[in-house]
């Protein structure tokens, strides 16, 4: 799949900022504003190139941000048994791009809407735009939430239910920063990440299956 260096929906928006910037170097205070509108949509939509080696043996990040917290859980609904939550938070200078974690098949995709603005983004998750992913792989099947920070409504993405994915590739972007929470099974996958790690969609392994089911 040819990749490209910018988020393909951000691509309107670096054309039309570049023809008002280039249009109107005549009157300055509009020439600026144009460019420094376009700098921002450059660097929120920045996607860089990135090597994966797929492997159904790790798990991969889903986002870039630092480890933020790693708790043993009980998931019943998917998991169904014992799991371990993962949060990763992105900060509003990370990369936005999100990936897939390992290839397999989306089988528990759904989406809630968020507020528009939230002035406790740690107390009010309930309120938060919520999407959330759930693979079947060849040996395991893990859930991705993905959770808006202070500002709502800023997550896209195009995986759905049925859809076959493959480890590594792009599967949509967060603005403004945002919270991820993996969940994994905790009896299938070794941790290999820990609190206060920063980590990479895509390139970091946050954990190793244990064994072929």
């Amino acid at each position: 799949m040819k990749h490209f260096w910018i988020f393909p929906r951000a691509i309107k928006y670096v054309i039309i900022f570049s023809i008002v910037t280039l249009g109107t170097l005549d009157l300055k205070p509009v020439a600026i504003v144009s460019f420094l509108l376009l700098l921002s949509v450059l660097f929120f939509y920045r996607s860089p190139k990135r090597q994966v080696a797929p492997s159904q043996n790790i798990i991969l990040s889903v986002a870039d941000g630092v480890i933020t917290d790693i708790t043993d859980i009980s998931e019943d609904a998917y998991i169904e048994g014992e799991g371990v939550k993962v949060c990763i938070t992105s900060s509003i200078t990370d990369v936005h791009v999100t990936r897939i974690p390992i290839s397999g098949e989306v089988t528990n995709a759904s989406y809630r809407k968020g507020n528009v603005f939230l002035t406790d983004a740690s107390t009010n998750q309930k309120q938060r735009e919520k999407y959330t992913i759930g693979i079947q792989g060849e040996k395991i099947r893990l859930l991705v939430h993905q959770m808006s920070g202070f500002f709502g409504k800023r997550i896209f993405s195009w995986i759905w239910n049925g859809h076959s994915v493959q480890q590594g590739e792009i599967s949509g972007h967060n603005k403004y920063g945002a919270c991820y929470e993996m969940i994994l099974p905790k009896k299938q996958v070794d941790i290999v990440v820990t609190k206060g790690d920063r980590v990479q969609a895509g390139l970091t392994t946050i954990g190793v299956v244990k064994y072929e089911i």
